[in-house]
C-alpha cells in the first residue's frame, strides 16, 4: 500500500494523486490502529490512507458511492515519496479546497423555531398534533413500502446487521423483544409516526425539511388515539410504533398521549412503544407535569432513544446548524433522562466537515457520557450515515455543501475506528458483550 508524503494539495494532484483522506497529525489512536492489523474493524488488506496534505481533503464526487456495501477500511499512517500510480480500489477520489471543507452553515436560532414549531402544530384544545402526510410527499420515494394509515404512517425495518468495522445495532429490537417476550430476529418492523416540525436542519436527515417545517398544507392533525386506531386498522399492524419525526418532543404530550392510548386501546401488552429525541429542548419538564413524567417512565412498553449529533462543536454545528452550546446540552438532556428513569438508548453520528479534532472529539464525547454514568456509552449506538435520496437532492440543490459533506462522510469512518478502539479501552469484552438493555444507567 503506497501512503502519501505531506505535499500540497496542487502538487499532489499534478502528480496524479487521488488523495482519499487526510489526518493532519499522527495521533496516538492512529498508532493503535496501525498497530491492530488483528483487530476485526483494522484489516491489513484493506487500509484507509491518512495522508498528511495541507489544506487538503479527499471525497467522491458521487456520494451515493460512499455507502454501506463498500469494504470498511483500517488505518495507516505515514509518508512515502510520490511517485507512481495510486492503487485501483481508490477508484474516482478528488481533491477539495480548504474553503469548501471550512464552510461554515448558518446558525439557527433553535429555541425560537422550537415556540414557533410547537405553536403551528399543536392544538392543545383538542390535542391534534400536525403529522406528514408522506404519501405524494418528497420522501416518499425513499420508502420501502407505500404509506399507510391514511397516508400518515410508513413500515420501517429495523436491522441489527451494520456495515463492516460498525457495531451491530440492537436497537430497538433488544429492547421491544425483551418487553414482548419473543424473538423478533434480525429485522423488526415498526409503524412510524413522523410529526412535521423539527428545530435543527441536519444535513443529512433523510426527511426532506418541508416535512420539518410545520407547514400544515403538508400534513394532517390527528390525535394520539386517531393514529392508534389507523394503526389498529391495518391487515397486519407490527408490534412496535415508533414516534418519530421531525423532533417529537417539541410535543411532548403527543408520547404520553400515545401510551395512554395504546392503554385505552387493551394493547398494552403486545405493543411496544420507541420515542426518538433530538436532545434539543426540555420541553417535556416545561409541559407535562412530574407525575405525567413519572408515568411514562413507568410504562414497561416503552423506551426512548435520543441522538448526539457530531462529536465535538464543530461537528455537532456543521450537522444540525445549531449553536455549538447544544452540544453540551445534549448530555444535560440525556443526564436528566436518565434521572427520571426511563428505559434510554442512544444514537450518535460521527460525521464532521474536519478531521483535525477526531481523536480528542470521540474521546470526549465518551468522557461526557461516561460522566452521566460509567456504563452510558454501552447503550449508545453509532449510527453510518448513508446518502439516500433525500439527502442527493439537497445536496445537488447546495452545491456548496457537496465537498464538505462528502468529506464528512469519510470522517465518520476514522472516528468509528477511534469509537471501536477506546471501546475496547474503557469496557472488559465481558461488558461488551452484556445486552444493551441489561447495561445499567441508573441516575448518576
Amino acid at each position: 500500500m503506497e501512503r502519501i508524503a505531506r505535499a500540497d494539495p496542487a502538487a499532489v494532484a499534478k502528480a496524479g494523486w487521488k488523495i482519499r483522506a487526510s489526518l493532519g497529525r499522527t495521533s496516538d489512536a492512529s498508532r493503535r490502529l496501525k498497530q491492530s492489523e488483528s483487530h476485526p474493524h483494522c484489516s491489513a488488506r484493506h487500509s484507509l490512507v491518512l495522508s498528511k496534505v495541507y489544506r487538503g481533503m479527499a471525497w467522491h464526487p458521487k456520494g451515493a458511492g460512499i455507502g454501506r456495501d463498500r469494504n470498511r477500511l483500517s488505518v495507516q499512517v505515514g509518508a512515502s515519496v510520490l511517485g507512481g500510480a495510486p492503487p485501483r480500489h481508490w477508484g474516482n477520489w478528488k481533491i477539495c479546497s480548504e474553503a469548501a471543507m471550512s464552510l461554515r452553515p448558518v446558525t439557527l436560532n433553535a429555541n425560537a423555531m422550537s415556540t414557533n414549531l410547537r405553536t403551528k402544530t399543536w392544538r392543545p384544545e383538542t390535542r391534534e398534533l400536525l403529522v406528514a402526510r408522506l404519501g405524494g410527499s418528497d420522501q416518499e420515494a425513499d420508502l420501502t413500502e407505500p404509506p399507510n394509515c391514511g397516508g400518515v404512517g410508513r413500515l420501517r425495518h429495523f436491522r441489527r446487521a451494520t456495515s463492516q468495522g460498525w457495531p451491530s445495532n440492537p436497537i430497538p429490537i433488544d429492547p421491544a423483544e425483551r418487553f414482548l417476550g419473543r424473538h423478533l430476529g434480525e429485522v423488526a418492523v415498526a409503524q412510524v409516526f413522523q410529526n412535521l416540525a423539527c428545530n435543527w436542519r441536519c444535513w443529512y436527515c433523510y426527511v426532506p425539511f418541508n416535512l420539518l417545517s410545520g407547514d400544515v398544507s403538508r400534513g394532517e392533525f390527528c390525535t394520539a388515539s386517531e393514529l392508534v386506531r389507523r394503526y389498529l386498522e391495518e391487515s397486519d399492524p407490527p408490534p412496535i410504533i415508533d414516534i418519530s419525526g421531525g423532533q417529537p418532543d417539541l410535543v411532548p404530550e403527543w408520547t404520553l398521549d400515545t401510551l395512554r392510548a395504546v392503554n385505552a386501546a387493551g394493547i398494552q401488552n403486545d405493543t411496544f412503544v420507541w420515542s426518538d429525541d433530538n436532545l434539543s429542548n426540555d420541553y417535556m419538564w416545561r409541559y407535562l407535569t412530574k407525575e405525567e413524567v413519572r408515568w411514562m417512565a413507568d410504562q414497561p412498553n416503552h423506551s426512548r432513544v435520543g441522538c448526539f449529533k457530531g462529536f465535538d462543536e464543530k461537528s455537532f454545528v456543521f450537522n444540525t446548524r445549531a449553536h455549538r452550546s447544544f452540544f453540551s446540552e445534549q448530555f444535560e438532556l440525556f443526564r436528566r433522562l436518565c434521572q427520571n428513569g426511563f428505559d434510554l438508548y442512544g444514537y450518535i453520528t460521527l460525521t464532521s466537515p474536519s478531521d483535525s479534532n477526531i481523536e480528542a472529539g470521540v474521546v470526549d464525547t465518551l468522557d461526557r457520557l461516561q460522566d452521566v454514568h460509567q456504563h452510558a456509552p454501552l447503550r449508545v449506538v453509532p449510527l453510518e450515515i448513508i446518502s439516500f435520496g433525500t439527502v442527493k437532492d439537497r445536496l445537488n440543490r447546495k452545491p456548496d455543501l457537496v465537498a464538505p459533506a462528502n468529506a464528512a462522510l469519510i470522517h465518520q469512518e476514522i472516528a468509528i475506528a477511534v469509537w471501536n478502539i477506546e471501546m475496547e479501552r474503557r469496557f472488559t469484552h465481558a461488558e461488551r458483550a452484556v445486552n444493551i438493555c441489561d447495561v445499567e444507567i441508573a441516575a448518576g
